[in-house]
């Protein structure tokens, strides 16, 4: 069986004053912790309206969570989320996009028979919806990048680059993305090499994760040094082994080094 009491004791070991609780299994969080304060489902919810008007959980009363959106929300507060959630409906009940944002945005922190328990990581963003910028360039073996998008457009120094990348295809599971940001002489200014999802998805659920060619969204959160001097920088991506370095390489590929060009932006 699912060992919510495991998961929930690892919560209830780690809790700290003025942590919220979600889980997609109100009544399990109520029993261990005394605590359930939203409830995250997206399919054949419980549901009762509350005294307040909120709509909740049938048992506990737990607020109803079921879009990425409101997800988001929840967490622009000031507290720390926690999520309980089986592993299995992690990655086969929630649609693409609320499910990555769990991904990207939360740290796993206990994950152990069936369940796991997360919390919001520090300095969490939310990743896009759509992309900005379209592109259509592919690697071997048949990932793919489609787009993405950044916020702020324009970089200024000292400021902080936030990079949603949109993924599809076979995506190399263990492989590390890179991201750097080049001058006009191609030194490496800034650099954000991360794995997907901080290398938290086991090679068992890889292929849920790409089902019915999903499109993957990737965070990069690439931070600019204070003195980054004006002119002309690009943005490159791609993937590379984590051990050997060796790039994945680039059908078509414009940068010389096995990378994506994303694009040129003047810092003035």
């Amino acid at each position: 069986w699912n060992r919510y009491d495991q998961a929930f004791n690892h919560v209830r070991d780690n809790l700290a004053e003025g942590d919220r609780v979600m889980s997609m299994h109100p009544p399990a969080s109520w029993l261990y912790l005394d605590q359930s304060d939203y409830y995250l489902v997206q399919s054949s919810p419980k549901l009762i309206v509350r005294p307040d008007g909120e709509v909740g959980d049938r048992y506990t009363g737990a607020i109803w969570l079921d879009t990425a959106e409101a997800f988001n929300q929840v967490l622009t507060g000031d507290h720390r989320i926690w999520l309980v959630t089986q592993e299995f409906w992690l990655f086969n009940s929630y649609d693409g996009y609320l499910q990555q944002q769990i991904l990207e945005q939360m740290d796993k922190q206990w994950g152990e028979g069936g369940v796991w328990a997360l919390s919001t990581r520090p300095g969490h963003w939310p990743l896009a919806r759509e992309a900005e910028v379209m592109l259509n360039a592919e690697f071997d073996g048949g990932a793919r990048l489609r787009g993405y998008t950044v916020n702020p457009s324009q970089p200024a120094p000292g400021g902080v680059m936030y990079l949603t990348l949109f993924w599809q295809g076979n995506l190399p599971f263990g492989a590390k993305v890179l991201v750097h940001l080049r001058d006009a002489n191609n030194n490496t200014v800034a650099q954000a090499d991360h794995f997907i999802y901080d290398n938290k998805v086991p090679s068992s659920r890889w292929g849920d994760l790409l089902k019915n060619d999903e499109v993957v969204r990737d965070g990069a959160a690439l931070a600019l040094p204070p003195d980054l001097q004006p002119g002309r920088y690009r943005l490159l991506v791609g993937f590379y082994h984590p051990e050997t370095f060796a790039r994945l390489g680039v059908i078509d590929d414009q940068s010389g080094e096995s990378a994506v060009i994303l694009g040129e932006w003047v810092v003035e």
